[in-house]
């Protein structure tokens, strides 16, 4: 980890994301968590004192291991070199939000397979 200091802002904004990529409604992020949307707002404006458990409980909601959450990088993976680039053939084209839309798609199905691998 690059820095390993707490940052409830940072932490906040990536459960924001997280949520918001799943199309996961405040209320149903409220409702697993036994708390107000508000709280749920706080929590992501990095507000609110969010307890272990409840991180927990969100890492499983959206599908991410907790370690995402605190910027912990993954080991990157053994793939060639030949994937890698065409891979990077393909996405030579894609405008910057579409590629951003890709990378964290990857992210997402590489996080969840690592959390069914884990189970």
């Amino acid at each position: 980890m690059a820095n390993q200091s707490y940052n409830p802002i940072k932490l906040g904004n990536k459960l924001k994301k997280a949520r918001e990529y799943l199309n996961i409604s405040g209320e149903s992020a409220a409702e697993s968590l036994d708390l107000s949307v508000e709280d749920v707002t706080e929590i992501e404006a990095g507000r609110y004192s969010l307890e272990l458990e409840q991180l927990v409980e969100l890492s499983r909601l959206y599908m991410r291991p907790v370690a995402y959450f605190f910027d912990v990088d993954p080991k990157p993976d053994n793939e060639t070199d030949d994937d890698l680039r065409l891979l990077a053939r393909k996405l030579d084209n894609l405008d910057p939000d579409d590629l951003n839309e890709l990378l964290e798609f990857a992210e997402f199905l590489k996080l969840r397979n690592r959390q069914k691998n884990e189970k």
